[in-house]
């Protein structure tokens, strides 16, 4: 092989480098916004799942689940329900949902050691946000949410600015939907 050929072959390794390198960085962003979308749809998802297994519950044991902004230690052991001021999205949930019922002997409405029936907490290193249209709520015995008008869950990822919504009627029926 000549110089002149090994120059050529060189060049054309060179030319199809860059090709893959331009085609790469095109659709690096789309990725992106994709795996940020499926991370907010799943943490929507995993709400959606929660509130259906409670109301479940609500209805088979013939008593109240509330749910409220959780308030958790570092290594996630559960303090109760958290106190947090609205924001322009809503309530943040940066520490969770916790999902109780009210065991007998305890303060009524108001969550006790080991009341718990869930709790759910945004993955590590998770870039989004979380938000409720009200910090607490209850889901009665006949399955009907204590919140009239419902509740909403909004999540934002940090990334994109991507927003999506859960919205949950009364009634238990839910909507996803773009913001």
């Amino acid at each position: 092989m000549s110089r002149t050929q090994h120059g050529i072959g060189l060049l054309e390794l060179l030319l199809v480098m860059a090709l893959l390198l331009l085609l790469w960085t095109w659709s690096a962003a789309p990725y992106a916004r994709f795996q940020e979308q499926q991370a907010v749809d799943t943490q929507l998802s995993r709400i959606a799942s929660g509130l259906m297994r409670v109301r479940s519950e609500a209805i088979t044991r013939n008593a109240s689940v509330h749910i409220c902004i959780g308030n958790l230690k570092s290594n996630l052991d559960i303090q109760g329900c958290q106190q947090v001021a609205m924001e322009a999205n809503g309530y943040p949930l940066s520490e969770g949902i916790l999902f109780f019922i009210d065991s007998a002997g305890g303060r009524p409405g108001l969550y006790d050691s080991k009341e718990a029936m869930d709790v759910l907490t945004l993955p590590p290193g998770m870039r989004l946000q979380l938000f409720s249209s009200v910090p607490s709520y209850r889901i009665q015995p006949s399955g009907v949410l204590s919140a009239h008008g419902g509740v909403s869950y909004t999540a934002r990822g940090l990334g994109s600015g991507l927003c999506r919504r859960l919205q949950v009627s009364a009634t238990g029926f839910r909507k996803l939907s773009d913001c």
